[in-house]
């Protein structure tokens, strides 16, 4: 009996400091190891992190947050962004399978990441299939089961908004 214990208790600890290391490295020389990096600290260094092409501007911002919230880049225009990546709530959405347009649910069985740090990952999704923030934006609004618009019906329904024309001519 006290060697099935030892079994039970032991083979997860050996096997834990074998696949994550050494117990002496302290968790900042086993961060740098995996090559990770701290956030920086001021706001221009985390700009080069972030937007190393320097294209974040304030009027950017201000637009992005209104489309994030704008449902009307739905299909029946009844979900945003913010619908399934809830910002006051971890921003994900807080169920086991995100669900979309009239109700479908995901057909891959998968709830909405969080889109919090989302800056800082190298690939978007869950299956990593978007290289950037910038191209993940699209594959909700243009998913049948998500928001089920097409390219020309999204910029329609925007189009059709007369208070987002100043916005983007400000911002572009």
């Amino acid at each position: 009996n006290v060697m099935k214990i030892f079994k039970v208790i032991a083979l997860p600890l050996i096997s834990t400091s074998i696949l994550f290391g050494s117990a002496t490295l302290s968790l900042a020389e086993k961060a740098k190891a995996n090559k990770l990096i701290p956030i920086p600290n001021n706001k221009e260094e985390l700009l080069k992190v972030i937007d190393p092409k320097g294209v974040i501007t304030p009027k950017r911002v201000e637009l992005g947050k209104k489309l994030y919230f704008e449902p009307r880049l739905s299909k029946a225009s009844d979900i945003s962004c913010a619908s399934c990546h809830i910002l006051d709530a971890g921003g994900d959405d807080n169920i086991p399978v995100a669900i979309g347009h009239k109700g479908a649910k995901n057909p891959h069985h998968l709830n909405s990441p969080t889109v919090y740090n989302a800056v800082f990952f190298d690939a978007q999704f869950w299956d990593g299939r978007s290289p950037s923030l910038e191209d993940q934006a699209k594959g909700p609004i243009q998913a049948p089961p998500e928001m089920a618009m097409t390219k020309k019906e999204a910029v329609d329904a925007i189009k059709a908004v007369k208070g987002y024309y100043p916005l983007f001519k400000k911002a572009f």
